[in-house]
């Protein structure tokens, strides 16, 4: 049981099995921030959310050479399908992010709706 938390706990492919631990701990972090996002304010969510694409990179890590149907069409097509299109559209995301500056918050509740 302690080796689903506590990464290199196990003798079974150490170190993928590692990244899966590590990639499920980080999502659970992402995940609570998520339901923190008011406490945290916007500044530290983002910050913290921005760790999901090291999960994603782990679990891709442990599922491709710790996988046991990692050599069936539907996992090659998940991994490739996933792969290439995080692969395309982070390079994108990450060149949006600075080239976009954002509003600066205002103070106070929306205006109502007429």
């Amino acid at each position: 049981m302690v080796d689903l938390v506590v990464p290199f706990a196990t003798d079974y492919r150490p170190v993928a099995t590692a990244l899966g631990v590590l990639a499920l701990d980080v999502l659970v972090v992402t995940w609570i921030s998520t339901l923190m996002r008011a406490r945290l304010g916007r500044c530290r969510w983002r910050g913290l959310h921005r760790i999901a694409i090291a999960a994603y990179i782990a679990a891709l890590g442990h599922g491709v050479p710790a996988g046991t149907d990692r050599g069936t069409p539907w996992a090659v097509f998940v991994f490739v399908g996933s792969g290439l299109g995080v692969g395309m559209l982070l390079p994108a995301r990450i060149l949006r992010s600075r080239t976009t500056t954002t509003a600066p918050a205002r103070e106070g509740p929306p205006p109502l709706a007429r």
